[in-house]
């Protein structure tokens, strides 16, 4: 009986630190899957409410992206509806501007297109010392009808100025300044004998000439003998015909449309990146 008691004894004895570190790895074990399971619960848990937040920036993202669209797509047609009204107003401003120097040309006094052309500097500086010349109708009321007529088709074009180069409008104003300066010299001499017609070496004339002449074609205005009001009347037409035909082809105007259209483009290529 005290052998049994005492195996007893000494079994329980070698038996508890088994017994105890069994259930100490247990409880460990347990606790550790208690832990693994509530941490995956809580990651589940914050993986699905981050994905529903990230569908949810998406979606507004999307969204914007799409209003951020279709504000670029409203923009070019307003912009290509707004410039097809523009071209469509300059090529009437152009054509009035051009019709404004076919007036002007054929409404010249008679005496500065056709009778001083064929004269020298030295001949027209006593112009009306020419037989032909002394009873030429011609009076300072003249001068005056002549401005008005002039100015009533030109200062019109004034008003456009927004729609046509700013160069096409100086050439129409020196165009008609200079013929009206020219006649007014005319009748001055007409009326005083003793005044020298050189008109082309009048300074308000030179100074008109030199806002639009470069500097070849001034040293051919002063060589030329015969014909100096019509050579300034062929550079006045060259240089009015470029700039109308730049602004008929639309050129100016075609670039700044393909520059906006190329900055919509890298807009819309970036918001579609993001």
């Amino acid at each position: 009986m005290s052998f049994d008691l005492l195996s007893f004894s000494i079994g329980g004895v070698l038996l508890a630190p088994i017994v105890i570190f069994l259930l100490k790895n247990w409880i460990q074990e347990r606790l550790k899957q208690s832990i693994d399971y509530e941490y995956k619960e809580k990651l589940s848990q914050l993986e699905s409410k981050l994905e529903v937040q990230k569908e949810t920036e998406l979606i507004q993202l999307k969204d914007l992206v799409d209003k951020k669209i279709a504000t670029l797509n409203l923009a070019n047609t307003t912009y290509g509806a707004t410039q097809s009204l523009l071209y469509s107003k300059k090529l009437d401003a152009l054509e009035k501007a051009w019709n404004a120097f076919l007036y002007i040309s054929k409404n010249k006094p008679s005496i500065i297109g056709g009778r001083l052309d064929i004269l020298t500097p030295q001949e027209y500086e006593n112009l009306f010392d020419i037989p032909a010349m002394r009873n030429f109708p011609i009076v300072e009321d003249d001068v005056g009808q002549l401005i008005k007529k002039l100015s009533d088709i030109v200062d019109p074009i004034e008003n456009l100025k927004i729609y046509i180069d700013d160069d096409i409008w100086t050439f129409l104003f020196i165009y008609r300044a200079v013929m009206l300066r020219i006649y007014y010299l005319i009748a001055k001499a007409k009326g005083n004998r003793q005044l020298k017609l050189r008109w082309h070496k009048d300074s308000v004339v030179l100074n008109h000439l030199n806002m639009i002449f470069n500097q070849s074609e001034l040293q051919e205005f002063e060589k030329i003998q015969i014909g100096k009001f019509r050579y300034v009347e062929n550079v006045l037409e060259a240089k009015l015909k470029v700039r109308i035909e730049e602004g008929l082809s639309g050129r100016k105007a075609s670039e700044a449309m393909l520059q906006q259209a190329l900055q919509n483009q890298l807009m819309l290529d970036k918001l579609s990146k993001n």
